[in-house]
Formats: structure tokens, sequence, C-alpha cells
């Protein structure tokens, strides 16, 4: 179960409801920047951090092939 504290740094990271049009690359950056949140203040053990590193890396990787075009 998510702490009360890692729930607050999660909300506070998601965008408002009514922000403009972001391109896939920017909402890939926000979700990266919101996982390396959790795993800086969240209540993890070690294996979700583990998981937590592997998505991270997986959505870096995402977002190199995305900027480069290769979607």
């Amino acid at each position: 179960m998510i702490a009360t504290r890692t729930r607050r740094v999660l909300a506070a990271a998601l965008p408002t409801p009514r922000t403009g049009r972001e391109p896939a690359s920017g909402k890939m950056r926000s979700a990266i920047q919101l996982l390396e949140n959790l795993l800086e203040f969240g209540a993890l053990d070690g294996e979700d951090r583990k998981d937590v590193r592997t998505v991270i890396r997986r959505l870096w990787l995402a977002l190199r092939e995305l900027d480069r075009g290769n979607t």
C-alpha cells in the first residue's frame, strides 16, 4: 500500500486537468520525474525500487527513440 506521503508526492507531480496539449516526449519526461520522486520519497521495498528503476530506464530508451523519430 502506498503511504500517505507518497500519495502527496504523486498528487503534487500530476499536471492540472486543463493544461495545454503536451507532446508525447513531454509526457514521458513528466512520467520519469514522477517515478524518480517516488523512488526518492516513496515507501517502497527493495523489489519495488528495482521495478521502478527498470521502468525509468525503459522510458528513457523509448524517449530517445521518440526524439529520433523512430516511433
